[in-house]
């Protein structure tokens, strides 16, 4: 367990403490290993390891742009908008991060990477990180569960400031609930509300992402370079980027993007919320490749025809390969096809041989 000159003012125990963030980075900092332990680079450090990527791709929020930046305002990373000084005031609870920054966190915070910061504690820290979950009020009876309870309590807290509120001052119970998706039949799981639900229980079901203006390459290179090579074999001419697309061709790749991203977001949200969520997301890419290979394996003028009578049989492919498949609205059209450029970018599918 990593300490340092700071610890007695980050223990709960000894910090008057307002608002729920500042608790839990205050309760957490002493065990998270690999990170500033000071109250500044904490919150740098933390928050910069456990937010997905794609928040620094994303343009920047309403509010962000239209607020003139102060002398003292962070400009880059993911505290982007925020006065510098602000961060020990979050972190000592005296101040409520925004909604509008909390809603960014909460759509963009990957609850894995909060576990697996939590999960390097020791054993005699874990012991220690459950006696403090306890003054706070967050009660984990195996030692198992705290990487778990700690990433829930933070989407919680996350979840509260967006919408204005916070889990502290405003009395808003929290109690993570180990078994919500496990040992219940997926098969009765649905999505409303924003929520997905599942027997009793329900968690948030995230907004999908937005493509970013700028592809991400670590994402969506090899797909994209696919893509483009059934475009260029259509249209008979070198085609590097959307720009050197004909107008008319441009809301069709548009459009694909964002069918890769709903199925990006669904991967997140499964990976999130679900027991062996990742495993059952993988389940179905296999199912829908078992049902749309020979289509794309079949003989086409060019690439993009290929590519299009692909999708189209993805479209309306009955997926069965995992019970997740029967989640009303969760898999619809759109979640399809953006499997079927998840699957280019495992070099399952090929729209034109040789361009991967």
């Amino acid at each position: 367990m990593k300490t340092n000159g700071d610890e007695k003012e980050t223990h709960l125990a000894e910090t008057a403490v307002t608002y729920a963030l500042g608790v839990f980075c205050q309760l957490v900092n002493p065990y998270v290993s690999g990170v500033d332990h000071h109250k500044k680079g904490f919150m740098k450090d933390f928050f910069d390891a456990v937010l997905e990527g794609d928040i620094l791709s994303n343009p920047p929020s309403r509010h962000h742009r239209n607020r003139k930046p102060g002398k003292t305002t962070i400009t880059a990373g993911v505290w982007a908008g925020i006065n510098e000084t602000d961060l020990t005031r979050f972190y000592n609870g005296s101040k409520k991060i925004p909604s509008w920054k909390a809603t960014e966190f909460y759509q963009h915070l990957d609850v894995s990477e909060v576990e697996r910061l939590c999960s390097d504690i020791s054993v005699d820290a874990l012991a220690d990180f459950q006696k403090e979950l306890i003054k706070a009020n967050i009660k984990v009876s195996d030692i198992s569960e705290l990487p778990s309870a700690t990433g829930k309590w933070l989407l919680s807290v996350l979840k509260a400031n967006a919408d204005g509120r916070d889990i502290l001052v405003d009395g808003i119970g929290f109690q993570p609930e180990f078994d919500m998706f496990e040992n219940l039949p997926l098969a009765s799981g649905h999505i409303s509300n924003g929520k997905l639900h599942l027997g009793r229980s329900s968690v948030p079901w995230k907004t999908y992402p937005i493509p970013p203006d700028k592809p991400d390459d670590h994402l969506e290179k090899t797909y994209l370079t696919q893509m483009q090579a059934a475009y260029a074999d259509h249209l008979h001419k070198p085609i590097n980027c959307s720009d050197d697309l004909p107008q008319t061709c441009r809301p069709e790749y548009a459009k694909q993007r964002e069918y890769f991203y709903d199925a990006e977001g669904m991967r997140r949200n499964l990976r999130d919320v679900i027991e062996n969520g990742e495993q059952e997301f993988d389940a179905l890419k296999v199912d829908l490749y078992d049902g749309i290979c020979d289509i794309c394996a079949s003989d086409y003028a060019d690439g993009l025809l290929r590519m299009r009578a692909t999708l189209s049989q993805a479209a309306g492919f009955p997926l069965s390969g995992s019970a997740i498949a029967q989640f009303p609205s969760m898999i619809k059209a759109a979640e399809k096809k953006g499997l079927c450029h998840m699957l280019v970018n495992d070099h399952k599918l090929e729209w034109v041989q040789g361009n991967a």
